[in-house]
């Protein structure tokens, strides 16, 4: 019996403090998993909005050889050139 003794309160205040530490961690992981279900949003919406733009980008893209479809060949440049853009932007 040679190892220091707690009072009643000694070891009522240690509980409480791993009690707020549970809590805490507890909200922690909470936050995180919030967190992480808005990333995931987030990209599905992303990846939403890639899939749009690789469907325009072909459809545009298979209508470049038909003139007929804008004003002038200043349009269809101007969309290639934006097209080209995207394109790069969405394989980075």
């Amino acid at each position: 019996m040679g190892g220091p003794r707690r009072s009643l309160g000694q070891s009522h205040e240690a509980g409480t403090d791993g009690s707020k530490s549970i809590i805490t961690l507890k909200k922690e992981v909470r936050d995180k998993i919030s967190h992480i279900d808005s990333i995931e949003k987030q990209l599905q919406e992303s990846e939403e909005r890639v899939q749009n733009l690789r469907h325009r980008f072909k459809v545009i893209s298979s209508r470049r050889s038909s003139p007929s479809l804008y004003n002038s060949e200043e349009d269809t440049d101007m969309a290639w050139r934006i097209l080209t853009f995207l394109y790069k932007l969405i394989e980075a």
